[in-house]
């Protein structure tokens, strides 16, 4: 789980922040997003929904808003990070940005008081805890002067892995990246520069005989503790498929495996 963040103010699930091995990308940018940057960020999470990742972003406008909907539509976990109060947050327009779905893994979290309204001081905090709780920093898009490159030097002086996206010398909004590539940011040329620092999601298979004998006899509800990766519909759907096959039986509450006796 990312440290301290229990003592800060959350809304929503966190959850997802327990599961094991999770890597934390920590995504900054400008709040005017160019196409360009769209586009590399739209290839770079259709890439990473096959990873074990947890995207944390600032909730504002430009790059963090787009890297949020790119969690929620690809099924990505992902932190909002707020300069304001959470409260403050949930009844600016904002909020209503987050095409969350029915997505469960996210949370907003913030370290200021429920209604409290942003300040100039408080975005350069949200950066630093931003980079502090990520394993690795993308600046997405930056100018010369700008949060993001203030979050790119603090990623730097903190040792924390940084990638910038290079552009040509002569496009403002990336003179930011430039400059931190210069400083010894890692340049971001693919989705593979970031992929191959994480780990790989575990797909799962359909459960069989072999798999379930081990567990068998066992209540449904069992299964379901010993088997918290499935979800139970499959589990159940499983067994039945079994029991059709004549592989098992079910008799007062509880799923047996069948022998050759019976």
């Amino acid at each position: 789980m990312v440290n301290n963040i229990n003592k800060y103010l959350i809304f929503g699930n966190k959850s997802f922040l327990d599961e094991a091995g999770l890597v934390f990308l920590g995504i900054v940018g400008s709040r005017s997003i160019l196409n360009y940057t769209n586009e590399l960020l739209e290839d770079l999470f259709f890439s990473l929904k096959d990873f074990k990742v947890c995207i944390i972003s600032g909730g504002m406008y430009g790059v963090d808003t787009v890297a949020h909907n790119l969690s929620f539509k690809y099924g990505i976990p992902t932190i909002v990070v707020l300069p304001c109060g959470i409260d403050a947050y949930r009844e600016s327009s904002l909020f209503y940005n987050l095409k969350r779905g029915n997505s469960e893994n996210y949370c907003l979290v913030s370290a200021y008081p429920s209604d409290y309204q942003s300040r100039k001081f408080t975005f350069l905090e949200r950066n630093k805890l931003i980079v502090d709780w990520s394993d690795i920093v993308l600046v997405a898009q930056s100018g010369e002067k700008s949060g993001s490159i203030f979050s790119g030097n603090y990623a730097l002086k903190t040792s924390k892995l940084l990638y910038s996206i290079p552009n040509s010398l002569e496009r403002k909004q990336f003179q930011g990246n430039n400059l931190l590539i210069s400083k010894g940011a890692k340049i971001y040329l693919s989705p593979k520069s970031l992929t191959e620092n994480l780990p790989k999601k575990c797909k799962l298979t359909e459960p069989d005989l072999e798999f379930f004998s081990k567990f068998l006899p066992a209540k449904l509800d069992v299964l379901c503790r010993n088997l918290p990766e499935y979800n139970p519909g499959l589990i159940e759907e499983s067994l039945l498929k079994l029991i059709l096959e004549g592989k098992i039986f079910y008799e007062q509450g509880t799923y047996f495996v069948k022998t050759q006796n019976l």
